[in-house]
C-alpha cells in the first residue's frame, strides 16, 4: 500500500466506536497542473521563453469556487524561470489554509540548486511537492532558459538525490525520446515519486518511443498526468486506454482542468467520455489524485466528517498502544486518505477482523483486504 499524505497533528486521545459506519464524502476534484500568470504583479524573467497572457491568481479562484475544487496545484511556469514570487503571493492569498500546494523550478545543474530548493520549501513548510525538469529537446543545452540540461550529467543525479532527500517528487515534462534517461534515473531513486507531464507527450515522438513511457509504469513511483489533451492529433480514446492499462487508475492524475467554468465544464465532460470504459471508482481516483503522492494535499479540517479530528503518532510512540488506522472517503481503491489514533479494545479489533494491517515504520496502516472488496475502508464512527 502507498504513503498516506496525512496532516501530522499532536495525538489527540480519540475514542471510537464500531456501532456505526462514517458516510463517505462526496468526490473531490483536485487541479493537479495550473499555470498562474501575473506578470503586471510579478513581471516575467527577461530569458522568459514564451510570455504568455495574464491568467492571475484571482482568475483561477473563480474556478476554484464554481468548480468546487478541493485543491490546486500551481506549477511555476516557465516564464518566471527561477523566481518564484508569485508562486509565494498565491500561497499568502490563497481561497483557505493548505488550500494551494506548488512545484519549484531551478536549474538542475546548478551546485546552489539543493541549497535554494530547500530555503524555498523551509519558508513555504509542505507546500513544495516537486522540482519540475524540462527536457524538450535531445540536444542539452548549457545555457539560457532553465530546460534542456543533459540528463546524463553527475550534476543531474545529484539534483535528483537532493530532491529525493527532501521528500519531494521529480516532475518531468519531456518528450518521449527523454523516457530512457528518465527510466535510469527514477531506477537509481525507488522511494521518490516520478511525475510524467502531460501524458508523456505522445505526439512529440515515435511509436517506438513513446512504448518507452509507457515502460516507466514498471517502476512503482512513476505516475503520468492525465493532462493537455487538446495538443494530442491522433485517437485520443484508443491512447487513454493504453495509458489506463499501464499505469492503472492509481498512478494516473488529472491535470489542466480549463481556465474558466465554462471550460471546466466542457473538460470534465469530455473527461468521463475518454474513460466511460473505466469504474466510477476509477474515475474517481484519477480526479482525486491523492492516493499518488502527486498532489501531496493536505485535506482541511472544514471537509472532514462531523465531529471527525485528527491525529497522527509521534516516533517516539513505536508500542503501538492505539492503533493508528487509516480510514478513506470514498472507494476502497482511491479517495482522500486520514491517519488517526484509535485504542486498541475488543470492539475495534472485532471490528477490524475483515481487514489487514501493514506495519509502516512508526505506525499501522489499514485497509480492506481486497481491492475488489465494497467494505468502507474504516468502519468506525470517531466521537
Amino acid at each position: 500500500m502507498g504513503k498516506n499524505f496525512t496532516r501530522r497533528e499532536p495525538l489527540l486521545g480519540l475514542t471510537a466506536s464500531a456501532s456505526a459506519l462514517l458516510a463517505a464524502p462526496a468526490t473531490a476534484t483536485i487541479e493537479t497542473h495550473v499555470h498562474l500568470f501575473d506578470p503586471a504583479r510579478v513581471p516575467y524573467a527577461p530569458d522568459a521563453p514564451y510570455k504568455p497572457a495574464a491568467y492571475t491568481l484571482e482568475d483561477h479562484l473563480k474556478l476554484v469556487e464554481a468548480a468546487g475544487l478541493a485543491h490546486s496545484i500551481v506549477v511555476h511556469p516557465e516564464p518566471y524561470q527561477d523566481d518564484h514570487r508569485y508562486l509565494e503571493y498565491c500561497f499568502a492569498h490563497e481561497p483557505r489554509p493548505g488550500y494551494f500546494k506548488g512545484t519549484c523550478l531551478f536549474d538542475p545543474l546548478r551546485e546552489d540548486t539543493p541549497s535554494r530548493m530547500r530555503t524555498l520549501a523551509d519558508r513555504w513548510p509542505k507546500r513544495i511537492v516537486a522540482l519540475r525538469i524540462h527536457e524538450m529537446s535531445m540536444t542539452p543545452e548549457t545555457g539560457g532558459p532553465i530546460r534542456n540540461r543533459d540528463m546524463k550529467d553527475p550534476r543531474m543525479l545529484s539534483c535528483w538525490q537532493a530532491v529525493a532527500s527532501m521528500g519531494m517528487a521529480v516532475q518531468m515534462h519531456f518528450i518521449p525520446g527523454q523516457a530512457p534517461n528518465i527510466r535510469g534515473l527514477a531506477a537509481k531513486f525507488p522511494e521518490t515519486t516520478v511525475i510524467l507531464d502531460h501524458m508523456g507527450r505522445p505526439g512529440q515522438g515515435t511509436e517506438q518511443e513513446y512504448e518507452e513511457v509507457l515502460k516507466l509504469a514498471a517502476l512503482p513511483r512513476v505516475i503520468l498526468k492525465y493532462s493537455s489533451w487538446g495538443e494530442y492529433k491522433g485517437d485520443l480514446g484508443r491512447l487513454t486506454k493504453r495509458i489506463y492499462d499501464a499505469f492503472g487508475p492509481e498512478r494516473i492524475v488529472w491535470g489542466t482542468l480549463g481556465n474558466t467554468p465554462a471550460e471546466y465544464q466542457k473538460q470534465a465532460a469530455r473527461f468521463d467520455e475518454l474513460l466511460a470504459f473505466a469504474p466510477e471508482r476509477d474515475r474517481a481516483s484519477i480526479r482525486e489524485a491523492t492516493r499518488t503522492g502527486c498532489s501531496s494535499a493536505e485535506t482541511p479540517a472544514s471537509t472532514s466528517p462531523p465531529g471527525f479530528q485528527f491525529a497522527g503518532l509521534s516516533a517516539a510512540r513505536t508500542d503501538f498502544g492505539t492503533l493508528a488506522t487509516t480510514w478513506t472517503a470514498g472507494s476502497t481503491t482511491s479517495a482522500t486518505s486520514y491517519t488517526m489514533a484509535v485504542p486498541s479494545t475488543e470492539e475495534t479489533s472485532a471490528a477490524l477482523r475483515p481487514y489487514f494491517f501493514s506495519s509502516q515504520r512508526t505506525r499501522l496502516v489499514v485497509a480492506p483486504r481486497s481491492a475488489s472488496s465494497r467494505l468502507p475502508a474504516m468502519p468506525l464512527a470517531i466521537r
